[in-house]
């Protein structure tokens, strides 16, 4: 249901223009209008969108989202506490806030160079284990090792130069020094060498392999003068104690979140709402000691703010209010109020801009028609339980205003699933029936395919000329002619087509005929004057959308067909682990297909063949001027 509204203009003091709009914020349902005033920034209002930007910053930084833990009473306090003056309550909160980004700062800092180091350590031990074994055992025959990064290909001509180089320098002394060596191949084409070599060929070995551009590895962590087994050891002792240090830097951030969160969060709340306060001060109309406001009120709200506004502010604020002119309808804001039964289904005009202010909410409509044509596809008491208590338990999780308003549809939706599944006689296919032998209350729709069909149709037919009707209805409340004059031509040609046609069948007598025709006369008289060809194309297009409800029924049984083949799986396969598990699959294939569809295509008779028939959208929404946190408002980065 739209709201009444009325135009308001609310004059009052200058030097009380910050309480009185304060008054108002806190009040939340006066739609301000802001006219063409251009004060829109000055020093104050710049410090504030700093301030703002700053703390959504460090909020951000601080990793602190828990909005709903922040009461209207914590709120409330704060504001009194910002007793300073206004230059000074800026000046103080911002090198607060520079003093709290140092410590931040650093805590950040340090948690991102204890994840670098633990990320390397992983790393390195990761390598460090291909070639553990290997040192421990060059170690233990006092031998050296080290580690270096080359191509793949060149492991064996590395090889053969070190093994020569080993036999030039030995000259004849002894036998000749062996060379070990161990590979750990770490790409398709980049590997690493160990080389292990007695201790005096240290030196020229490592000499050589540095001139041919060679890198060493060492692990993370490793100190100079280490040798690689005791770095290694070294970096385990390191990677064990990394955990520790990550968890202490997080608790630490933890307990700064705890602490400083929810201050920051209503600090950045406060200041949001000064500065909704200021810009609504500063597009004020400025007349020397006096300011006004103008906007729009709903007027039921009228006497309530009426009656505040001069308890608290007595003879310094005058309200004068007005209905709007026909000229103004297209600026009205639209204000829509249902009952608490119907007022979920609003979430159906959250895709398409409001109804104009002289429209029709289609809110109620909705909610009884889109529940009842979306359970009659489903069609399956079983289905029906199923989709009841998914919904119930998703509305009992969430704390999001449009989920559980989507889940309360889909309560309607399994209600509506029920009924007709007991006047079809399907629960989970034919399972009752096949256990416990109960028979359709009414009809087993997928025996009775013709009637199930026609009752569509004869649904589509009552559901179009309702909306038709409420064309009518809307044409003439907006003195528009030409609708009214089509949409009741259009009632009147399908009147009378339904006439002739049963009169020619023989369902009323012959004599009807005629009267049809010529009630079919005045209707495409109607037509022309109100849509001129327009409008036959129009009424041709009624028929049609009228036959596309044909697709309730015909979807409906392609879901009864699809459950009662889940059933002839057991048929075939017998009680057993298979044809248990395939026929569970295809109810629950069925169950999703049936619940998704019953929606969409619901949607679209609702979006395209009724609301197609009156449904005219507005510009303008209604917006009071409110504190976010009054009207549950999910912060979020903006």
């Amino acid at each position: 249901m739209i709201r009444k509204m009325i135009r308001v203009a609310i004059w009052g003091l200058t030097s009380r223009q910050r309480e009185i709009v304060s008054f108002l914020h806190d009040q939340g349902v006066l739609h301000v209008e802001h006219g063409e005033a251009a004060r829109i920034t000055d020093e104050e209002a710049d410090s504030l969108r700093l301030l703002r930007s700053k703390l959504l910053g460090m909020i951000e930084s601080l990793e602190w989202d828990s909005w709903k833990e922040i009461r209207d009473e914590d709120l409330d306090d704060l504001g009194r506490n910002l007793t300073l003056p206004f230059s000074q309550m800026i000046e103080e909160t911002n090198e607060s806030l520079d003093h709290f980004k140092k410590e931040l700062s650093s805590l950040l800092e340090q948690r991102e160079e204890a994840r670098r180091l633990g990320n390397k350590l992983k790393g390195a031990s990761h390598i460090s284990v291909h070639f553990r074994s290997f040192v421990q055992s060059e170690n233990e025959e006092n031998r050296d090792v080290s580690i270096w990064w080359l191509r793949k290909e060149q492991v064996p001509e590395i090889l053969s130069e070190i093994q020569s180089l080993l036999i030039s320098d030995h000259s004849g002394r002894g036998p000749v020094p062996e060379l070990h060596h161990h590979v750990f191949h770490i790409r398709e084409k980049e590997s690493l060498l160990a080389v292990g070599v007695p201790l005096e060929y240290r030196g020229p070995v490592n000499l050589f392999l540095e001139s041919e551009g060679f890198v060493s590895w060492t692990p993370t962590g490793c100190e100079p003068g280490m040798g690689l087994l005791r770095c290694m050891e070294y970096m385990d002792e390191k990677l064990n104690e990394s955990p520790k240090a990550c968890d202490h830097i997080e608790e630490t951030l933890s307990g700064v979140r705890v602490q400083w969160g929810s201050r920051l969060g209503a600090l950045f709340i406060l200041i949001d709402e000064r500065l909704e306060q200021l810009v609504v001060e500063q597009r004020g109309k400025d007349m020397g000691e006096a300011f006004m406001l103008e906007g729009w009120l709903p007027e039921d709200e009228r006497d309530p703010l009426c009656e505040k506004l001069k308890k608290v502010f007595g003879d310094d604020v005058m309200v004068r209010w007005r209905y709007p002119t026909s000229d103004e309808w297209q600026v009205v804001p639209t204000a829509i109020s249902n009952p608490t039964l119907f007022k979920p289904f609003e979430i159906f005009l959250k895709l398409v801009s409001p109804p104009s202010y002289r429209g029709t909410d289609p809110t109620v409509m909705i909610g009884i028609f889109f529940p009842f044509f979306a359970g009659c596809i489903i069609g399956d008491a079983g289905y029906g339980v199923v989709l009841a208590s998914l919904a119930w338990w998703l509305r009992k999780r969430t704390n999001h205003p449009m989920v559980a308003d989507g889940a309360f549809v889909l309560l309607t939706m399994a209600f509506w699933s029920v009924i007709w599944g007991v006047i079809y006689g399907e629960y989970f296919g034919d399972v009752a029936h096949r256990i416990f032998g109960i028979e359709p209350l009414v009809v087993e729709r997928s025996h009775a395919v013709v009637p199930v069909l026609a009752f569509t149709v004869a649904l589509g037919l009552a559901h179009i000329l309702l909306g038709l009707a409420l064309g009518v209805i809307e044409g003439i409340k907006n003195r528009s002619h030409h609708l009214w004059m089509e949409r009741g031509g259009n009632i009147v040609i399908i009147l009378s087509m339904i006439g002739a046609l049963c009169a020619t069948k023989g369902v009323i007598p012959q004599s009807f005929f005629s009267v049809s025709m010529i009630v079919l006369a005045i209707g495409l008289i109607l037509l022309i004057a109100g849509g001129g060809v327009g409008g036959l194309v129009e009424s041709m297009s009624s028929f049609g959308s009228i036959l596309s409800y044909v697709r309730i029924g015909a979807i409906g049984l392609s879901s009864a067909i699809l459950a009662m083949v889940a059933s002839k799986f057991v048929d075939v396969l017998g009680v057993s682990f298979l044809g248990i598990f395939i026929a569970l699959a295809i109810h629950l294939l069925n169950f999703v297909l049936a619940t998704a569809e019953s929606g969409l295509h619901s949607a679209r008779l609702h979006y395209v063949e009724f609301m197609g028939t009156f449904y005219s959208g507005g510009d303008t929404e209604y917006r009071p001027f409110a504190k976010k946190r009054r009207r549950s408002f999910n912060w979020k980065k903006r």
